[in-house]
């Protein structure tokens, strides 16, 4: 029998075993998201930026990692295993910072976990979407109109009114005060004017002077009931299943997994917002009816007991009780950690943009960088291989202590790289990071920033830990806008595919290891007619498996001598190859690396027109990405991109005030990256004739030239036929009616 429970104090007894754990927690301390129009300090979003955490903010999250450090030392592994924790934030600066910080405080690398001895942090994916498509965590839900119609009827209500009515004098003290239209002053409005006035009077900066504590107490409270009226207050379980409800209903679906025995999966941890919080606890009628401070975290506890019966010692003052869904009693409770004094160390720093090589005559005005990621282990085995997946510790498809190192040591040679481009601190304004949603590459990606940005006098929140939370973002998952290629559902390209196994071009290519590949099915128990066609990956990722455990010394099998591993090496740079080239390279490179190309051309030409500072866009990816994209611009050198290969694109501006680009590629550390020439263009290629040499790859439709069909446009000219036939129809009917029947013969109404 199972008791679920979310509780204050951790209770440890012999009559239960802790079998699952759900926490969904606010984020920490941050800067504020928005300034009225009469506020005196908008310099702190330009040193700053809006809405980012700060370092108390940071040390918040960090305390409450090592607190469920201390909570589930006997539950959660002592070395973070990417089978039990799942992490998910909102695509938030703030909320991807925290959830950062959290888990640099839970999983503090121990013996073989520490890849650098100096710093004592490791990469833990953190998963996202965009605030678009988030359906889960950012709340409220604005895509809802049945809310904003409940939320409507509560503002009409009598008792909502009646504790309004109280405010609609202050109402108009804060609109003749803070600049904002009456209007204007929404419910987000408000809770971010609250948000704003604490953050300036924690961090002693000067109010204004009609901002006296009793105001801003007075703001404090017309916040929360603002905050229960969006969730709560009239018709609350219709809103809750709008809103909180969905949340509410994913953590039981999780908790009712865990029951499972075949369930391995311990912890799913969501960093969110006050917003959230309140909601999902308003789902659960425990709403204290205070706003959730910085750091609040909700925990829910699935236990199961051994004689079968539910036991639990309630406490009133820590401990709220609902009826579970499981037949079984729930406790629930809130943790708020300490809010020590805020400490506000910022520096303004000025930085003269200098030229990347020494020379006056031109400018480096902004930089795209793509990278693989780091060493990882297999992704899958073969039939006859010596090693399971029970061997890695992490399992497959993970990222390594190497591939740590890997990633930290790009970071730090693009420092060296771009020391007098970009700020010695980590500017969210200047710099923009996105990767796959895929564990090796959003580790790799963080391990890459921990080697660029590391934190410097004022962003030193932990003297003991030289590092700082930075977000990486998950790049968008439609079709056409994905780094992880080939893209998917693309019927021409598969077409393609089928065309360039059975070309002249490719079998000239595969011809001469035909034997080789009837040995190879032999040793590895692959069928033969799988391993001839390589864009299927598995001759491709068998390389890659005797790779991977030739780097990490575990046995090869006996066959798998020197010269069979290359002659695979050969055969998995075909495959590449194949897949984006080889037959029509022209179009599958506009159904695939193509689209890269036209994001990273729209992000530099952006960078020409706007003057917004971003400085540098970065996408964590993999092999096939740099592939894709190389072979999309004619500069691929027939090998397999290795770990941490990184494809530059610099913009510069010339002493005249044109704009040209520099292409470089780094795949050897020993070796400065090697610069690259746009064919039918120079290693300094103008945009103009970039952008005009790299068009026949770019598409205008994608999903046209795919061959994909527009379901709403083939039913739209389904029912415009059946219409028209139809109609075609009732003419003939009509024109037998009147020749052939009663209505040619019948009499005249006068005749009647």
């Amino acid at each position: 029998m199972f008791c679920l429970f979310c509780i204050f104090l951790h209770e440890t007894t012999a009559k239960r075993k802790l079998k699952f754990v759900s926490i969904v927690f606010r984020h920490g301390d941050h800067t504020p998201q928005e300034f009225f129009p009469t506020d005196k300090h908008k310099e702190i979003a330009r040193q700053q930026g809006y809405g980012q955490l700060t370092k108390l903010g940071i040390q918040q999250q960090y305390e409450l990692g090592q607190y469920m450090r201390r909570r589930y030392s006997h539950f959660l592994s002592v070395v973070y295993k990417q089978c039990e924790i799942y992490v998910q934030s909102t695509d938030c600066d703030h909320t991807l910072m925290s959830a950062q910080a959290s888990l640099a405080g839970l999983y503090p690398p121990t013996q073989g976990q520490i890849w650098n001895p100096r710093i004592l942090w490791q990469p833990v994916p953190v998963h996202t979407m965009p605030l678009s498509h988030d359906n889960l965590l950012y709340l409220p839900f604005s895509h809802c109109p049945k809310h904003k119609e409940l939320l409507r009827e509560t503002f009409a209500t009598r008792d909502f009114q009646k504790q309004f009515k109280h405010y609609k004098p202050f109402l108009k003290f804060l609109a003749t005060h803070t600049g904002y239209p009456l209007k204007k002053l929404t419910a987000e409005r408000i809770w971010k004017l609250s948000d704003t006035l604490q953050y300036e009077d924690s961090t002693n900066y000067t109010l204004p002077v009609w901002a006296t504590h009793g105001v801003r107490t007075k703001l404090i409270k017309l916040s929360e009931l603002l905050l229960q009226a969006e969730f709560g207050f009239h018709k609350q379980i219709q809103k809750s299943r709008l809103q909180g409800g969905v949340l509410l209903k994913t953590i039981l679906k999780h908790i009712s997994d865990a029951r499972k025995p075949s369930h391995h999966q311990k912890m799913v941890m969501y960093s969110t917002h006050a917003a959230t919080i309140a909601a999902l606890q308003m789902a659960l009628n425990v709403f204290n009816g205070k706003m959730p401070p910085y750091s609040a975290c909700h925990f829910f506890e699935l236990y199961q007991e051994k004689n079968g019966q539910v036991s639990a010692s309630f406490q009133p003052e820590q401990l709220l009780e609902l009826q579970s869904p499981f037949s079984s009693s729930v406790r629930m409770g809130v943790i708020w950690l300490p809010n020590p004094s805020r400490i506000l160390c910022f520096s303004f720093h000025i930085i003269l943009i200098l030229l990347q090589q020494t020379t006056a005559a031109r400018e480096l005005k902004f930089v795209v960088v793509v990278f693989r990621h780091g060493d990882r282990t297999p992704i899958v085995n073969f039939p006859t291989d010596l090693h399971k997946e029970s061997e890695w510790p992490q399992g497959f498809g993970q990222l390594t202590k190497i591939g740590m190192q890997q990633l930290f040591e790009l970071g730090q040679y693009m420092r060296k790289r771009y020391s007098s481009f970009l700020n010695s601190t980590y500017n969210r304004q200047e710099f923009y990071i996105q990767s796959t949603d895929y564990d090796r590459t959003i580790m790799s990606a963080q391990s890459y920033l921990s080697g660029l940005f590391p934190p410097t006098s004022s962003q030193i929140w932990n003297p003991e830990l030289l590092w700082q939370p930075i977000p990486v973002h998950i790049f968008q998952k439609s079709p056409e806008q994905r780094l992880n290629f080939p893209l998917p559902n693309c019927p021409r390209f598969d077409e393609l595919q089928q065309e360039t196994q059975t070309s002249k071009e490719f079998q000239n290519r595969i011809q001469p290891y035909m034997d080789f590949l009837q040995t190879m099915a032999i040793n590895t128990g692959l069928e033969l007619n799988h391993l001839k066609i390589l864009d299927n990956f598995q001759l491709w990722n068998t390389y890659d498996t005797l790779h991977c455990e030739g780097i990490h010394n575990y046995t090869l099998p006996v066959w798998a001598t020197k010269d069979v591993i290359e002659k695979m090496e050969k055969l998995a740079e075909l495959s590449l190859l194949s897949l984006f080239g080889v037959y029509k390279t022209e179009e599958k490179s506009r159904l695939q690396g193509g689209v890269l190309v036209n994001i990273i051309l729209n992000s530099i030409k952006q960078a020409v027109n706007s003057s917004k500072p971003r400085k540098m866009e970065v996408y964590s990816a993999h092999d096939t990405t740099v592939g894709a994209l190389q072979i999309a611009l004619n500069i691929f050198n027939g090998k397999l991109p290795p770990y941490a290969a990184c494809q530059f694109f610099e913009l510069y501006q010339e002493s005249n005030g044109q704009y040209s680009i520099e292409m470089h590629y780094r795949n050897d550390t020993s070796k400065d990256p090697y610069l690259l020439t746009l064919p039918g263009c120079t290693s300094s290629c103008p945009l103009e004739k970039f952008a005009e040499l790299v068009s026949p790859v770019i598409t205008e439709n994608w999903s046209k030239e795919c061959g994909k069909k527009d379901k709403m446009k083939d039913i739209f000219i389904g029912f415009n036929v059946a219409v028209g036939l139809l109609s075609i129809f009732n003419l003939v009917l009509l024109y037998l009616l009147y020749h052939y029947g009663h209505c040619r013969h019948r009499n005249n109404y006068q005749d009647i």
